[in-house]
């Protein structure tokens, strides 16, 4: 929760799309208690229970160090020759009924 304030104050200056994983027999009845403390700071928040058939995610799943250098070895190099730079890039807006194009 503190992450997500810290990110939509700091980082974004707006909403931040945030899901709040949480083991229900543990956590769950402390879901207001929580939202009581950050929800003044916060735009919006999704909370997903753990554990639920209800929501099929992926699983969290922990690795060894030599697993992630394996899959970290798998990475391919990317390439961004072919983006723009920032500076080359026009602004388009939109100002009452009208739009730049």
């Amino acid at each position: 929760m503190s992450n997500a304030v810290l990110l939509q104050k700091y980082w974004s200056d707006n909403q931040v799309s945030v899901t709040v994983t949480f083991d229900n027999d543990k956590e769950g009845r402390d879901i207001p208690k929580i939202l009581e403390i950050f929800g003044d700071q916060l735009k919006a928040i999704t909370f997903l229970p753990l554990n639920t058939k209800i929501y099929p995610q992926a699983p969290y799943q922990e690795i060894s160090k030599s697993e992630f250098d394996e899959y970290v070895s798998k990475l391919k190099f990317l390439d961004l020759s072919s983006v723009k730079d920032i500076n080359e890039i026009q602004e388009k807006f939109c100002d009452g009924d009208s739009c730049v194009i």
